[in-house]
Formats: C-alpha cells, sequence, structure tokens
C-alpha cells in the first residue's frame, strides 16, 4: 500500500493547528480562584471563574478584547437564600455582556465596579432594571396616599 507523504504531512500539520487554536481559544479555568481571574482580568485573558458577592454566586468569563475594552460575560448563577422566589425567578441564570475599559480594571477589580450594569447589556441588565422599577413602583404605590394628603395641606393657604 502506498502512503503519500505530502498528504500524510498536511494531515499531521492540521492537527496540529487544530490543537493550537483550541488552546488559545480555551479560557483558562480559575474554578473558584477569584485572585488568579483578576490577573487574567488585568491583561484580558482567556478565563473564568465561579465566585460568590454579598451570598450570591456568579460565573465571570473573560471573552476577548476590543480597542482598549474587556468583553467580561457576567451571570448570576444563584441568588442568596434570603432572597424571594420571585426574585430569584427574576435573576437567576441569567446573563449580560460587559465591555469594561482596561483603565478602570487597573483601578478596581470586577467586583468593586459600582455602577458596573453602565458598561453591560444583556438579560441580567435588563432584568435588574424591571425589578428596580417594579420597586420604586410598589413604593410609590404604597405612599400616594400620604404624598397627596401632604401637597394639599401645603397647597391651602
Amino acid at each position: 500500500m502506498f502512503i503519500n507523504k505530502k498528504k500524510v504531512s498536511v494531515l499531521i500539520f492540521l492537527v496540529i493547528l487544530l490543537t493550537v487554536i483550541i488552546v488559545i481559544n480555551t479560557p483558562s479555568n480559575c474554578k473558584s480562584d477569584y485572585y488568579c481571574f483578576n490577573d487574567h482580568v488585568l491583561d484580558c485573558s482567556k478565563a473564568k471563574v465561579i465566585t460568590e458577592k454579598d451570598d450570591n454566586t456568579y460565573y465571570y468569563e473573560v471573552l476577548s478584547k476590543k480597542d482598549d475594552n474587556c468583553i467580561i460575560k457576567v451571570q448570576l448563577n444563584k441568588l442568596s437564600n434570603s432572597q424571594s422566589n420571585d426574585l430569584k425567578k427574576a435573576l437567576e441564570g441569567k446573563n449580560m455582556l460587559c465591555s469594561i475599559p482596561s483603565s478602570t480594571l487597573e483601578v478596581k477589580d470586577i467586583k468593586s465596579i459600582t455602577n458596573l450594569n453602565d458598561y453591560c447589556s444583556g438579560q441580567l441588565k435588563e432584568a435588574v432594571l424591571e425589578v428596580t422599577i417594579q420597586k420604586l413602583y410598589d413604593v410609590v404605590v404604597e405612599n400616594i396616599g400620604p404624598i397627596a394628603a401632604e401637597l394639599r395641606n401645603s397647597t391651602r393657604i
């Protein structure tokens, strides 16, 4: 049986190239080591981590770099047990993509960015906004009577 050396060489090259591409595109799995993840965030290299903040479990993954921003996926895996079932249903499993300037990530780690939603878009952001609007609505409806009475009293001369 005759084996074509050229075809074998090309096949070996393609297998090596495919392996390199897979290794380069596979994010480092920091598991639950947030410091490992944060090191990768500083140079915006692919990495993922599962971590907790305020008894909520989050999944973070650095996806890529675009211009001078780091693109990070943020997913709320599990809400704290102290939260209501309605809130859990609204938020758990939702994610958002965040485009965060590298200059911001050099100064703060992702958990301490207080206005993180300003850099993000997606289902999680939308769900958080819906919950916030609903809570504000509930507060207004609950207090509309006393507010109206106060306005009536203040407009009387």
